[in-house]
């Protein structure tokens, strides 16, 4: 069929993971999903930030909740982040604490993020990514990947990703790091929406793809898919016990795209 008179279905599902012996309150990643509008996100607070859990949440369901197709443009998404901030900086105001806690809040927070939106137009489905810091979106067609973004190889991970700043005007030297991506999506294909540990972790197996690396994967995508959260967190564990995965929060969203 034309890819431009299909009607097309995303169906996604998300998943976190604490790191090894902490509670998922203390997980410090965040997801959001809105199918009807057809946002996804994803966000990685800096562990030694100020509450960076919250600004993570923050992130993610902003993007998720707010139909405004300017903040997947440079300006744009400068401009929302700006905003976003400001009203998590207002929920602090006046509030009463401890030094050492007023010190890091008046450095704000920091957290990693990466955010996609669907939409068609004559040519067919269309998406359309926006990153900062090593929270990555993978688009994989069959046993490809047809994009990975902002980084495209584990090998590039490091301990000093830039991040989305809470307080904006502090830190504008981050923004010649964003990273805007756009692609067409078909049927069958999925996008990955994952937190450097993961995304470090699936792009090198991929890259090693031998048979038994490649049943991992779809060990870990067909447990993703289906919700099966107590199967993702034995896989999880096992793969950190035997060295392939950072003890690290973990967070995924998988949109898998189908048609009517």
């Amino acid at each position: 069929m034309n890819q431009s008179k299909m009607m097309w279905r995303l169906e996604a599902q998300s998943f976190m993971s604490a790191k090894d012996g902490a509670s998922i309150a203390e997980c410090e990643d965040a997801t959001a999903v809105n199918e009807a509008r057809r946002r996804y996100a994803i966000a990685d607070g800096a562990t030694e930030a100020f509450d960076a859990g919250s600004w993570a949440r923050a992130l993610v369901q902003s993007w998720a909740a707010e139909d405004e197709s300017s903040r997947d443009t440079d300006e744009g998404f400068r401009l929302w982040a700006r905003a976003v901030g400001e009203r998590w900086e207002s929920e602090w105001s006046g509030r009463e604490l401890a030094w050492y806690a007023e010190a890091k809040r008046e450095a704000g927070s920091f957290a990693a993020f990466a955010g996609v939106v669907f939409d068609t137009d004559e040519q067919g489905l269309k998406w359309r990514a926006v990153a900062l810091g090593d929270a990555c979106v993978i688009h994989r067609r069959g046993n490809v990947i047809v994009r990975a973004m902002p980084i495209d190889d584990a090998r590039k991970f490091n301990a000093t990703p830039q991040l989305v700043p809470s307080r904006a005007e502090r830190h504008a030297d981050v923004w010649q790091h964003l990273c805007i991506e756009a692609g067409e999506a078909r049927d069958g294909d999925v996008l990955l929406l994952l937190t450097d540990a993961a995304a470090a972790w699936y792009l090198r197996l991929f890259a090693e793809a031998d048979s038994t690396v490649m049943k991992t994967v779809t060990k870990f995508e067909n447990a993703l898919a289906c919700g099966r959260d107590e199967e993702l967190n034995s896989l999880i564990d096992a793969e950190r016990r035997a060295g392939r995965l950072r003890d690290d929060d973990v967070a995924a969203v998988r949109i898998e795209v189908g048609s009517l």
